[in-house]
């Protein structure tokens, strides 16, 4: 097993790195996969040095990022909601935007932010991102496949460059939905080593037995900085609606923003990034090393 040394305030004992330990089957041997994500997430609230719900920066800070995703169930009566309460964010990602192509660029366009949407019906799915004139964005729709309801785009971040995809799977998509995925992931990550994810994806994130999306992650070096539910009724709370990003992209803040529920009955989940670690992080050629290493040390 992979060895962790880690130091926590003298009142804390040892976690238990086991609870995050899963075994995973691959080329008919077991492998252990440690889910670092869980893990750093729980580090950093175990510090107690988390804003919990910060808002876009403004503290001048000339090469900070933020961006929100939001199910907005149907985008085309709320406009005037998003321009009251989120517009200040540099990049605004929205699933089920329940739009066709007969709703017209102009009756949902946002001052000073380049417009990017794939339709689907005007009940269901949809994708929206806007994303500030302040920064070069560009259609990637050969990251976009028939199999995946995906919206790619690429921008251009002062010194660097992203890859983002706002994406939509459907409760009822087939199993098939995972692999294609990996597949699409796998490709951007060959032409940029910086990606970020949003959407919802209708499967828990805190329910453990949902492992396909956190196999992907490890495998690509890739986590989910969202930690808490974002659909919540009487009965259930569920994370349906990660933030994923590189390994290598430098967090600032990240978090869930309740919404009212004629809005919508999810909450909202944002990021604040400066993009570029200052520190060399693990490559993915180097991740999958470290996942052999660990292997063969079991």
């Amino acid at each position: 097993m992979l060895e962790i040394d880690i130091t926590l305030v003298a009142t804390e004992r040892i976690l238990n790195i086991y609870q995050y330990t899963r075994y995973l089957f691959i080329n008919n041997r077991y492998m252990y996969i440690v889910d670092y994500a869980g893990f750093k997430l729980l580090l950093i609230t175990r510090s107690g040095d988390v804003e919990l719900n910060p808002g876009p920066s403004d503290n001048g800070d000339y090469h900070a990022l933020s961006l929100i995703h939001l199910n907005i169930r149907s985008i085309r009566n709320k406009m005037e909601y998003i321009k009251d309460n989120i517009s200040d964010y540099d990049i605004l990602c929205f699933s089920e935007s329940h739009l066709t192509n007969t709703v017209a660029d102009s009756s949902i366009t946002l001052d000073d932010m380049n417009l990017f949407r794939k339709d689907f019906t005007d009940h269901s799915s949809g994708l929206v991102t806007y994303i500030s004139n302040k920064f070069i964005s560009s259609r990637r729709s050969e990251l976009e496949i028939p199999s995946l309801h995906a919206l790619w785009t690429h921008v251009k971040f002062y010194n660097a460059s992203f890859l983002l995809c706002n994406i939509y799977r459907q409760p009822n998509a087939p199993v098939s939905f995972w692999t294609d995925l990996n597949i699409i992931i796998e490709k951007a990550l060959e032409t940029n080593e910086y990606i970020i994810i949003v959407g919802d994806i209708n499967e828990d994130q805190l329910n453990t037995n949902n492992h396909r999306l956190k196999d992907i992650l490890v495998i690509n070096n890739l986590t989910n900085v969202i930690s808490d539910p974002t659909r919540v009724t009487s009965n259930s709370a569920t994370l349906l609606d990660p933030i994923i990003i590189s390994d290598n992209i430098n967090m600032a803040a990240c978090g869930t923003i309740d919404v009212p529920n004629h809005i919508s009955d999810h909450k909202a989940t944002y990021i604040h990034t400066h993009l570029i670690k200052t520190t060399v992080s693990t490559s993915k050629k180097e991740g999958m090393e470290l996942s052999k290493e660990q292997t063969s040390t079991n």
